[in-house]
């Protein structure tokens, strides 16, 4: 069984990039989708065996990033009625996520993102399963990304989830004490597992349509290609479809057009090269490496997406 250091930490910020750095266990990058900031918000707790996590973003997002190692993460919605794309399909407020360790996801918000994760070990889920009287709990986690657990069991467990992250949050003391170790270390994954084990897989699997394929070729090429300018010809060209179809699948996952998610994408590149900048560095070099050739128009377009000039990022 994993054993963890049990330590609780707060992290406020309007920078999403500054937020998902300092986050432990897990590896995330972003690409806002949407201008402006706000206030985005991570809580962190660690028993000596499981693990709580509550995430406040304020902005639609594309997020790419790796689980944590040795455990299983099981996400819930604090809205039922929140849906975000998650894994090749879109996922209801009432579906637990299932991230296996260390594991890729990939996951896009439709608006301001809420939501509460429980880590455990799976030495752990086996020994509260068979405590519970619930072994087969184990292989449907094991084979689902997504489960659908009963309407009134979920919404207990959701009540549940808020109250503990209220009650780590009003703690008397900037460590935890011995029974907010004990609520983390057993009586969530308990009611999880308790949870879990009448769960249903969901009827909606992933999504293999023409329009997603194209989709996530355009995507995968600007990854591993990221300071290229895609026109719309190479656009067609590399997702293997006509613009009128590219166009159609990027309003449809991101919410944006094409040309808007790959200037969202660069913008945000863009700014982690400034924040990491440790030689000297110009904003023009920067800026043109990144595909904008008009200094004015990328001072504009950037200010608009993240609150402040990108020479205000650099000086800092």
């Amino acid at each position: 069984m994993t054993v963890m250091n049990a330590y609780v930490r707060l992290i406020s910020d309007t920078d999403i990039d500054a937020l998902a750095a300092q986050a432990r266990d897990w590896k995330l990058e972003v690409v806002p989708l949407e201008m402006g900031v706000g206030i985005n918000r991570l809580l962190q707790a660690r028993g000596q065996v499981a693990g709580f996590d509550a995430v406040r973003f304020e902005k639609r997002l594309h997020q790419i990033g790796v689980a944590p190692k040795g455990v299983f993460t099981f996400g819930f919605s604090t809205n039922p009625d929140q849906t975000l794309y998650w894994c090749g399909r879109e996922v209801s407020g009432a579906e637990v996520t299932i991230h296996r360790s260390g594991n890729d996801w990939e996951g896009v918000t439709r608006g301001p993102l809420d939501r509460i994760a429980v880590s455990i070990g799976r030495d752990l889920i086996e020994t509260m399963a068979e405590d519970l009287g619930v072994p087969q709990v184990v292989d449907l986690i094991e084979s689902n990304e997504t489960l659908v657990p009963p309407f009134y069991e979920l919404q207990q467990l959701r009540a549940r989830l808020l109250e503990a992250r209220q009650t780590i949050l009003d703690r008397s003391s900037d460590d935890l004490g011995p029974s907010l170790v004990q609520l983390i270390d057993e009586d969530l994954p308990r009611a999880v597992v308790r949870t879990l084990a009448f769960a249903t897989a969901p009827r909606t699997r992933v999504s293999a349509r023409e329009r997603d394929r194209a989709l996530q070729r355009v995507v995968d090429f600007q990854r591993a290609h990221p300071q290229r300018l895609l026109r719309n010809a190479d656009l067609c060209r590399i997702a293997e479809v006509s613009e009128r179809t590219v166009n159609y699948a990027f309003k449809e996952r991101f919410g944006v057009s094409p040309k808007a998610y790959l200037k969202a994408y660069r913008l945000a590149q863009c700014r982690r090269e400034l924040v990491k900048a440790k030689t000297p560095l110009t904003v023009r070099g920067i800026a043109e490496r990144w595909g904008f050739s008009h200094l004015g128009q990328f001072a504009s377009d950037y200010r608009a997406m993240f609150s402040e000039l990108p020479s205000e990022t650099l000086a800092r």
